[in-house]
């Protein structure tokens, strides 16, 4: 028999299939989202704390006005992974800086010489 002649399966999937299909797609897009996410957290970490050539503070400084914002949403970022890895008891393996740095009254960030979190 030639495939040609062959007559394709055109019915409807069941109720119970096709609830298969949608919570299986939005389980594995929230873990694509997830997965992301880290993926997301550790490269910023590293682009900015972990720069072959340059330092921290240069790249802070040529953030410019967008630091503090940037500092603020990866902040945030941080502990909605920490609030979500908590939620659902699994252990993530977040970035950290590698050096403390404060946040004047003016948003002007400037890395110190203490490690990150002392």
């Amino acid at each position: 028999m030639s495939f040609l002649n062959e007559q394709s399966n055109t019915s409807t999937p069941s109720k119970e299939q096709q609830l298969l299909s949608v919570t299986r797609q939005i389980k594995n897009l929230s873990k694509m989202c997830f997965d992301q996410l880290l993926k997301t957290q550790a490269q910023g970490i590293k682009l900015v704390w972990n720069h072959y050539s340059l330092t921290p503070q240069e790249i802070i400084d040529a953030l410019g006005d967008d630091a503090l914002k940037i500092f603020q949403f990866h902040g945030g970022m941080t502990d909605y992974i920490n609030t979500i890895a908590t939620l659902e008891g699994i252990d993530v393996e977040l970035k950290y800086p590698t050096n403390s740095f404060t946040i004047d009254a003016q948003g002007k960030i400037t890395v110190t010489d203490q490690p990150y979190g002392s």
